[in-house]
């Protein structure tokens, strides 16, 4: 069974030991990307097919705004929006407030 490589998103995980934030491909903090030496500390980086899998290995990460599309909708939708196969989902309009509850204008 062959896998779709837009199954996958690159992860970039700054300062995993100390407070691990995530990235995705393309973003512009990846220039501060340390690739970890052998007994020396570094940052992570890897392929993933589900962000809970960043949760698991780094407790307490916080994932970057670059990451919101696969936040909101999952990798596999997040791929398709940025390759172009499916359309971006519209913001929900924003409806006119009512009444003040107590009456008040």
């Amino acid at each position: 069974m062959e896998i779709n490589p837009a199954e996958y998103l690159p992860i970039v995980v700054l300062c995993p030991s100390v407070a691990p934030e995530a990235h995705g491909p393309g973003c512009s903090y990846r220039h501060l990307f340390i690739p970890p030496q052998p007994g020396e500390p570094g940052d992570w980086s890897g392929t993933v097919t589900d962000l809970d899998q960043v949760r698991e290995r780094f407790p307490g990460v916080l994932f970057h705004k670059c990451l919101l599309d696969a936040i909101q909708y999952g990798i596999l939708r997040a791929n398709a929006i940025a390759a172009g196969r499916e359309p971006r989902p519209s913001d929900p309009e924003h409806k006119p407030r009512g009444e003040h509850p107590y009456g008040r204008a």
